[in-house]
């Protein structure tokens, strides 16, 4: 049987530094190369929660249990940890695989078939005076029970993203458990739509405009549709020769944001 466990979070700080691309404006940086991202800490943290709510704030609930869809070439058990974003139409707007124990099979194999079966789970939103919002999700996803007397590790689940950049566009592609997530970043103020490939399948477009605002590139998006969320804001910036990408999810007055911070170190060649 295939489980979610909820649990606690945490979210990582880090310093500042600067360098520059050629080409560009003047003091513009140069996220150009491959990054290794370093799952320190939980990258998500705020939103609604019952400690600064109470009562009037209904947690998300789980409609069924998650679809086991073993998408992996080869079989595998274990367990992998996930921070997700739910959406106010009860679907997983976002999802990060954080760490995994593996109890027979294959790492890569495990973390692809866990994340393609909690991608595609549908929730009741969480509710704040009756009021569907977005919220934070801890979970731990389970393939079997552990076997007993099996000795294992907790294992990161760390990606690499791949940054070209010129005067006119930043693009990403991210290695992700279900495939290459590929981001065009326009920097002429074009708006651009994207589909993210963690979130569900059914989730709604992004469409983004992004824009310098001094050594930040900053990138503001809406989803279309209903309930599709509101805006989200990503802010990119290099700090102490680290690139961390921050992502900012607006979800009302009064409500605290969500707030996804990704750090990433330059991978080796």
């Amino acid at each position: 049987m295939f489980r979610i466990i909820v649990s606690g979070a945490a979210v990582v700080l880090i310093a500042t530094s600067l360098t520059t691309v050629d080409g560009a404006a003047p003091g513009v940086p140069d996220f150009s190369g491959r990054w290794q991202s370093r799952m320190s800490a939980r990258p998500l943290s705020g939103g609604p929660s019952t400690g600064l709510f109470g009562a009037r704030l209904t947690p998300p609930q789980q409609v069924n249990p998650p679809p086991f869809t073993s998408t992996g070439t080869r079989q595998a058990t274990g367990s992998v940890s996930f921070q997700s974003v739910i959406g106010a139409d009860g679907r997983i707007a976002d999802i990060e695989p954080i760490v995994a124990s593996v109890w027979s099979g294959f790492l890569p194999d495990l973390v692809k078939t866990m994340t393609e079966s909690l991608r595609r789970q549908q929730f009741r939103a969480a509710r704040l005076n009756s009021v569907p919002v977005a919220s934070l999700m801890n979970s731990i996803s389970n393939t079997s029970e552990k076997p007993n007397n099996l000795a294992t590790a907790n294992v990161p689940i760390n990606h690499e993203v791949r940054v070209d950049q010129d005067a006119t566009s930043v693009t990403s592609r991210r290695d992700t458990p279900l495939g290459v997530e590929f981001v065009v970043y326009p920097l002429d103020g074009a708006a651009t739509k994207t589909r993210l490939v963690l979130a569900a399948p059914t989730s709604a477009e992004w469409e983004h405009t992004s824009r310098w605002d001094g050594d930040r590139l900053v990138t503001t998006t809406m989803t279309t549709g209903a309930n599709a969320g509101g805006q989200r804001t990503e802010t990119r910036t290099l700090q102490a020769g680290m690139m961390i990408v921050e992502t900012v999810w607006t979800l009302g007055e009064g409500i605290p944001p969500l707030v996804k911070r990704l750090v990433y170190v330059r991978a080796a060649n």
